[in-house]
């Protein structure tokens, strides 16, 4: 599913991951950027039970001492991280790779229904860009098409 949230320039993406992450259901691999594996970020994963598929910037260690929820699920990432060999081996191993999907359905999306927003109001564009969401949800459901390759 594609969730949305059209936040002001002066907002990070890690600070409406928990916005993000609530409104969905039956959350699994949340799968994220280095940008997301702040504390904020994986404390919001944890909130709605999701395994968080993050690489952790170099010279991480783990938290011993009164670890939250998603500090927890942090140093779990991190082990597997050091046993998988480093982030290069984490990343083939994880399926981390599936990322670059959210990528190619950003990229969907903005094919389909335009890579821009027509309302002038923040409010609305903020609804302008949820209904594209919902709309694009909506199309994957119905069934992706076939690609073939042109003879």
């Amino acid at each position: 599913m594609t969730a949305i949230e059209l936040t002001e320039a002066t907002l990070t993406d890690g600070q409406v991951i928990a916005t993000l992450l609530s409104n969905q259901k039956n959350i699994g691999k949340v799968y994220a950027d280095g940008a997301y594996s702040y504390k904020r970020c994986l404390d919001a994963i944890a909130e709605v039970g999701g395994t968080p598929l993050i690489p952790i910037r170099g010279g991480t260690t783990l938290v011993n001492k009164k670890p939250s929820k998603g500090e927890e699920l942090r140093n779990r990432l991190l082990k597997d991280i050091w046993q998988a060999g480093g982030t290069v081996m984490w990343k083939q191993t994880s399926d981390y790779h599936r990322r670059s999907l959210v990528e190619t359905h950003m990229f969907r999306l903005k094919s389909i229904l335009g890579g821009v927003l027509r309302s002038r109001k923040f409010e609305n564009q903020q609804t302008e860009a949820r209904l594209m969401a919902k709309i694009l949800n909506r199309i994957t459901q119905l069934g992706m098409p076939k690609s073939e390759k042109a003879a």
